[in-house]
């Protein structure tokens, strides 16, 4: 009875021992999450300087896109925060763009997500765009890596338009295209790719099979060749000079003139 009563009592301080570790780990992770931190303890910005004043994740997105009564801030200050913001939005732009590049030529893509922890000048952000932009960058990285020069260029334009969509909502100038950046010229339709791509359609004929290039007719060649010499004596030819002469008339018994047409 007394061994069965001590393991009793044993179980009891062991259960009570995990209670108040869960208890007090319930607690750090709510002291995180209420100055700064997001799930898995990375700051979601500088908690030293607070270079966010506060502000993460879709609160900043939308304290940048001038939504009100989401911060206290003067539009002076949001300005000046809007500044260091650009690198993040940047940032958070070509992460997705890579992040479709890179599983596409491992044949594992994934869904995104709107939300990315991402470097800032003191520390760590979380940065936040809506979901739907947030597919539309991941889906050009895949379509940049085809073979197809039509695809290439089409997550150029997707590329392109998402960022400055994305600037304009939060009040920023985008001065160079992401294409350019992240792609060069790779990408691009050139002229003559263009032009060598329409040459088929060119020389079709309305079957949509190519067309036979065009000869001259046989009229057009005959009249265009020199006519032939007269035999001699035909309308009073002359021999000896080589030219024609008038003729001299109907022979006799031929009949009258036949008219030519």
């Amino acid at each position: 009875m007394v061994i069965f009563l001590t393991i009793v009592g044993a179980a009891l301080l062991a259960l009570l021992v995990v209670v108040v570790y869960l208890n007090d780990r319930v607690n750090e992770l709510e002291r995180r999450t209420g100055s700064g931190f997001v799930a898995g303890g990375i700051a979601a910005g500088s908690g030293d300087d607070n270079t966010w004043r506060g502000l993460t994740g879709k609160r900043l997105w939308d304290a940048m896109a001038g939504k009100k009564g989401v911060t206290p801030l003067a539009d002076a200050e949001l300005g000046a925060l809007r500044i260091t913001y650009e690198g993040v939005l940047s940032q958070h732009i070509e992460s997705l763009f890579r992040s479709g590049q890179s599983d596409a030529r491992r044949g594992s893509p994934i869904q995104p997500t709107a939300v990315k922890t991402l470097a800032s000048p003191r520390g760590t952000v979380q940065s936040w765009i809506p979901l739907n932009h947030a597919n539309a960058l991941y889906r050009a990285g895949m379509d940049s890596t085809k073979a197809d020069i039509y695809e290439t260029e089409r997550a150029r334009m997707t590329l392109d338009e998402t960022a400055q969509v994305l600037y304009s909502q939060t009040g920023l100038t985008l001065s160079q295209p992401f294409s350019d950046l992240l792609l060069g010229n790779g990408g691009s339709i050139t002229p003559e790719a263009a032009g060598d791509a329409a040459l088929p359609m060119a020389n079709t004929d309305g079957a949509g099979s190519l067309a036979q290039p065009t000869l001259p007719s046989p009229t057009a060649t005959a009249a265009q060749a020199p006519a032939p010499a007269a035999p001699a004596g035909m309308f009073g030819a002359s021999t000896g000079g080589g030219s024609v002469g008038a003729a001299t008339g109907p022979t006799p018994g031929s009949g009258p003139p036949q008219v030519l047409g």
